[in-house]
């Protein structure tokens, strides 16, 4: 939305600024560095680093002790409610 904005010359818009205000507050924490790779029209991230990072390695993996593996299937489950909704509606459509 905000580079439709731009594009369209509503530079001085109140969208436009408060959008602004929005990305300036969301962004606040976003700091660090990320080594990219570019080759043939592919991008492989090599590293990435932040102090406000929310990623922990100790946690990522299958045999972590620190995060509950359990809660993966419900929040699976949850996150793809919308598409098995969609597959429904589109079986009662077909028949």
């Amino acid at each position: 939305k905000w580079a439709y904005l731009v594009y369209h010359g509503a530079w001085f818009s109140p969208l436009k600024s408060a959008l602004d205000a929005f990305i300036e507050t969301t962004q606040a924490q976003v700091s660090g560095t990320v080594t990219a790779n570019l080759f043939h029209g592919t991008i492989d991230l090599e590293s990435r680093q932040s102090d406000h990072s929310l990623f922990f390695p100790e946690i990522r993996g299958l045999q972590s002790r620190s995060f509950n593996q359990q809660l993966c299937g419900p929040a699976a489950q949850i996150g793809g409610l919308p598409w098995e909704v969609l597959a429904k509606r589109m079986s009662k459509v077909a028949n």
